[in-house]
């Protein structure tokens, strides 16, 4: 086996497992913390969503490309990017409820942003069966997209450091890399190694974003 293929088949499965062995023990601790249980959400619906492309890629990577395995990875590309956006809205929704900030004016702008990510990632234009890249279609989806992460990261940036405890410390510094990586991938569209390297790295901000939250968010305090 191409020690590439077998590097980045095992490397993706390592992700997947690590994501949603600790959502699902963080939602099957049944925590009284709403915080705890927002983030056990965010987890399993990025490692679900993760997992309808990266399975079949993995798949069409060892047992090769057939039309049927690039719809599959196509369609799974569209799924997780629906899956990324929600990702990033349930953190606004955490970011609200753990600094008890009203929020409204950013909310609705996320929402809006939300709507038009799904919305541009749905349209027939993207030939997601045909996973064919579509420089403008890229950018219709996913400018909506960034802006989400940028209102978050701010947020994050301008309120988890003021306590030295705060769970959330640190964790804008992982969302920031994390499209600091994809921006470059979704928008330019590199192609080759860099464009592996920049996922490697993205993907490793976003087992830092998960493990970051599983060990400081408190399981056994009642914040509703």
């Amino acid at each position: 086996m191409n020690p590439a293929v077998l590097f980045e088949s095992s490397f993706d499965i390592l992700y997947l497992s690590t994501i949603l062995i600790l959502g699902f023990r963080m939602l099957l601790r049944k925590s009284p913390n709403k915080e705890y249980r927002l983030f056990s959400y965010m987890c399993l619906i990025l490692g679900f969503g993760d997992c309808f492309h990266l399975l079949p890629r993995a798949y069409g990577l060892n047992m090769g490309k057939t039309e049927a395995v690039v719809a599959a990875i196509g369609i799974g590309n569209a799924v997780s990017s629906i899956g990324m956006a929600i990702f990033y809205v349930i953190m606004f929704e955490l970011i609200s409820l753990h600094y008890k900030q009203n929020l409204n004016e950013l909310r609705w702008a996320t929402y809006i942003l939300f709507a038009l990510r799904v919305i541009f990632v749905l349209l027939p234009q993207n030939d997601w069966i045909h996973n064919t890249h579509n420089p403008l279609m890229s950018w219709l989806r996913n400018i909506p997209f960034i802006l989400i992460g940028v209102i978050v990261d701010v947020l994050l940036f301008r309120y988890s450091r003021k306590e030295a405890d705060d769970p959330f410390r640190g964790i804008w510094f992982w969302v920031l890399v994390s499209f600091g990586c994809y921006m470059p991938v979704a928008l330019i569209h590199l192609g080759g190694m860099k464009d592996a390297l920049l996922m490697i790295v993205k993907t490793i901000a976003y087992v830092m974003i998960v493990v970051l939250g599983y060990m400081r968010i408190p399981c056994d305090i009642k914040r509703d």
